[in-house]
């Protein structure tokens, strides 16, 4: 065999070329294109974040400006309240009349404060809110002369008032002020939506085209650096096919010329050829020693194989009367299990009547909850019927004046005065009904307590029954018990003997084993003498 030296290990490759530039390694190369991909990732990132930043900052003014529309609608709606319900007293004179009015006064100064605040930016609108503010007291002032007219001097005086229109002409001067804020914050709007969508257009252009523009680049790239990379190890793979296909060739080698991780790869490439020659060569030497070995090895198993069987026999002997021993143990376990079995059944019986014991307890006791749950709704349906009852007082006290009151309208509330005694005579029908459903609730009650009191004596009974077959099933689960523990040691000391003639068999078994084994080993030696021959035969193809 050729005894050529493996190629030496080769120093650390330089970082640049021959020229003291600095070499375009795969990773370098890798790492620019990287690099150049995630620039441009970062400026399409900064003008998305900054067009993003604006868009909200955008939306918070949209919403600045829907706040003021909002409170600038709730001050007309207020005022709108108060007009109704100055007109509610006006023709009516109920002071009930009076209650949206009174709260938009508060309302009115509440959104006019927010419209203020939201717009303290606008001198414009701070200007219309200082015009709008006397023109509200002076409608509030004209509606509290109204009223207080209708309250002093009757229908006629207020309704005089009415028609004079100063109240509508203050109005109109308020819708017109309110009007012209409203159209100013919806300029603002829409140009706060013309500047969204247009930077929307702008962030989705930059974003489309930078990422068009980084997947051309991010496919340039990877098509360069494919084929820098799969071209040479292309033609390594191709000769490390001739090396294998070579009948064992391991004197060739390959390029390291290249100046890269390939060339890199190429080096250890040889150097790995190398060093498993060198292997190759040290399998022949040991090769050869372990055939001398093997043949040895036949020699000792064959003494050792006639002393392992004299004890296998011996053991076999001892192994059949400990499981008579076993055999013997275990008739002894099997009649204690019977009586066990049948104590069991006893104890599964007393078990089973004191259970139906214990069902008949739980179940008289939810009858018992369910029939006083049944007492408490026919108390909450009496609080109910009660409280129709008072309802239906209510109204007939209300259709009795609003019959006094028809009468005193004349003429004109008679139509009325109908309808009022029509529901007087409703009314009191439902009186009636109610007073016919409590009599019948309070029967139920009385009837729910007597149902309550006999099933709580029945519970009671069946709670002693339960008892007695408690006591009985305790007194024959501890016969149980006492028989179960017999049964048990006489199983355990069957387990045991069984186990003493397992144990005795296993050595039994174990001499026939080693018997085996010892005739397995001297075959592997015998087979390891062909094999290391054989193998010295295959180490002596490679050339070397």
């Amino acid at each position: 065999m050729d005894t050529t030296p493996a190629a030496p290990r080769p120093a650390a490759e330089p970082t640049t070329g021959r020229t003291g530039r600095l070499r375009w390694t795969i990773g370098r190369r890798l790492a620019a294109g990287y690099a150049a991909a995630l620039a441009l990732m970062a400026v399409i990132g900064v003008v998305s974040f900054t067009n993003t930043a604006s868009l909200v900052t955008n939306s918070g003014w949209v919403e600045h400006t829907h706040e003021v529309l909002n409170e600038t609608n709730e001050v007309l709606s207020s005022l709108k309240d108060a007009e109704a319900g100055q007109r509610g007293y006006v023709i009516t004179g109920v002071d009930a009349y009076l209650e949206p009015y009174t709260a938009a006064q508060e309302s009115v100064t509440v959104h006019l404060e927010a419209a203020r605040d939201l717009t303290i930016d606008n001198a414009e609108q701070q200007a219309r809110l200082d015009e709008l503010e006397p023109l509200i007291a002076a409608k509030f002032d004209e509606m509290q002369q109204t009223i207080d007219v209708r309250s002093d001097e009757g229908f006629e005086a207020a309704q005089a008032i009415v028609l004079s229109d100063a109240g509508k002409a203050v109005m109109d001067e308020i819708r017109d002020v309110l009007d012209a804020i409203m159209a100013d914050e919806e300029a603002l709007l829409a140009e706060r939506a013309a500047e969204a969508d247009a930077t929307a257009t702008t962030t989705k252009a930059v974003v489309v085209g930078g990422t068009a523009l980084a997947l051309v680049i991010v496919l340039v790239l990877a098509t360069v650096l494919t084929r820098s990379i799969t071209r040479p190890v292309n033609a390594l793979t191709e000769r490390l096919r001739e090396i294998a296909d070579g009948d064992g060739d391991l004197t060739q080698r390959v390029d390291d010329s290249r100046a890269d991780e390939v060339g890199a790869l190429a080096t250890v490439f040889n150097r790995f050829v190398g060093n498993v020659a060198t292997l190759v060569r040290e399998i022949g030497e040991t090769a050869t020693t372990s055939s001398a070995a093997a043949q040895e090895l036949s020699v000792i198993t064959a003494e050792m194989t006639r002393q392992s069987s004299d004890a296998a026999q011996q053991a076999g002997a001892a192994a059949a009367a400990a499981e008579q021993v076993s055999s013997n143990v275990q008739t002894v376990a099997a009649a204690s299990e019977q009586m066990g079995a049948s104590i069991h059944e006893i104890a599964r019986s007393a078990s089973e009547a004191s259970n139906a014991g214990r069902t008949a307890v739980t179940s008289t006791a939810a009858a018992n909850s369910t029939i006083s749950r049944l007492g408490e709704s026919s108390t909450a349906v009496g609080e109910v019927v009660a409280l129709i009852n008072s309802i239906a007082q209510q109204t007939n006290l209300l259709a009795l004046n609003a019959t006094i009151e028809a009468a005193r309208a004349g003429e004109a509330g008679k139509g009325f005065a109908v309808v009022a005694g029509e529901v007087k005579e409703l009314a009191q029908g439902t009186a009636r009904a109610t007073d016919e459903i409590t009599a019948r609730i309070t029967q139920i009650q009385s009837d729910v307590d007597t149902a309550v009191s006999a099933i709580s004596t029945t519970t009671d009974v069946i709670g002693q029954v339960n008892d007695h077959q408690g006591s009985i099933a305790g007194a024959v689960e501890e016969q149980s018990a006492t028989t179960t523990a017999m049964s048990s040691n006489v199983a355990e000391a069957a387990v045991g003997a069984t186990t003493i003639a397992d144990n005795v068999r296993s050595i039994a078994d174990n001499a026939q084993s080693t018997v085996d084994s010892i005739d397995q080993l001297r075959t592997s030696a015998d087979e390891l003498a062909r094999t290391s021959e054989h193998l010295d035969a295959l180490v002596g193809r490679f050339k070397v």
